[in-house]
């Protein structure tokens, strides 16, 4: 009776260990084809790219990530500190989080696992939080006027257009003082940068277009 007891338990103590060290489940991605942009906020600072070799890149990065045996049990990381990464495709979002803890890095999917990525991807997130202040990239999307005054127009970017997943209004200085009315399309260049407000604010706008008028 005593030897089946034993057995019992060194089986029940076997099985323990296995569950502890029980790996999560695979990254659950979006078709990196599909990926129109990366959007990251960490507290008041929002970045975004559209840059499709930047997007790439990123995505290879999260699918060579480490799994771990750590479980997500929550909507976000149970951690003070971390920064939120939105995969935008098809007019739909995939969110997850970076953070560092005891000295190591790791990426968070809610409810799916959690993994190690490569030192690579902090790199790749102060790449693009580090693009904010830069001037040299230009990119182009056109917008319907919602309202226009003498100091500023607000915006709604077209169907389609990257800027819309990010949020549908815009806030635009009119310094030059464009005429400008409801239900005008313009066509706006700028640094690629996206504040995190509502109406969002962009970085660095280098021009506005009249495309069509009402």
């Amino acid at each position: 009776m005593k030897k089946s007891k034993t057995i019992f338990l060194v089986i029940l103590a076997l099985g323990m260990i296995t569950a502890c060290g029980k790996k999560g489940e695979p990254i659950a991605l979006p078709d990196a084809a599909s990926v129109s942009s990366i959007e990251i906020h960490h507290g008041d600072i929002s970045a975004i790219s559209i840059d499709q070799s930047f997007v790439d890149e990123f995505m290879l990065l999260l699918q060579d990530m480490e799994i771990t045996d750590r479980q997500s049990v929550n909507d976000a990381p149970s951690v003070d500190d971390y920064t939120v990464i939105d995969l935008n495709y098809d007019d739909q979002i995939s969110t997850i989080y970076y953070y560092e803890k005891n000295g190591a890095e790791y990426v968070e999917q809610p409810y799916q696992g959690i993994y190690k990525p490569a030192p690579a991807l902090s790199e790749k997130i102060t790449e693009l939080f580090n693009s904010i202040d830069g001037t040299d990239r230009m990119f182009t999307f056109q917008a319907t006027v919602l309202e226009a005054k003498d100091t500023y127009i607000l915006v709604e970017p077209v169907a389609g257009s990257v800027e819309l997943t990010s949020s549908d209004q815009i806030s635009l200085s009119n310094e030059e003082g464009i005429a400008l009315q409801a239900g005008d399309v313009v066509e706006i260049e700028y640094d690629g940068s996206i504040m995190e407000t509502y109406p969002a604010q962009l970085g660095n706008v280098y021009s506005i277009r009249v495309v069509t008028q009402e």
